[in-house]
């Protein structure tokens, strides 16, 4: 998970690290950012679609390797 947060493009990084780890609210993270509120809320939700993509990948690739015998 570290690894996939860490590979996030820094604008969706920001954005999902302070509301998820930070606990702000979108007001708060626009601030922050000195973005717009929706802006906040589209960076978090892209974010979120994208490590959930990522994590899937990561988990479909482990299981090929899995059922290959580890080739």
């Amino acid at each position: 998970m570290a690894r996939a947060v860490a590979a996030l493009p820094s604008d969706y990084r920001e954005a999902l690290v302070l509301r998820v780890f930070e606990e702000l609210t979108y007001r708060q993270i626009a601030a922050a950012l000195a973005i717009t509120e929706e802006l906040a809320r589209w960076r978090v939700h892209r974010a979120r679609l994208w490590l959930r993509a990522r994590l899937q990948s990561e988990t479909v690739e482990e299981g090929n390797r899995a059922s290959c015998g580890g080739l």
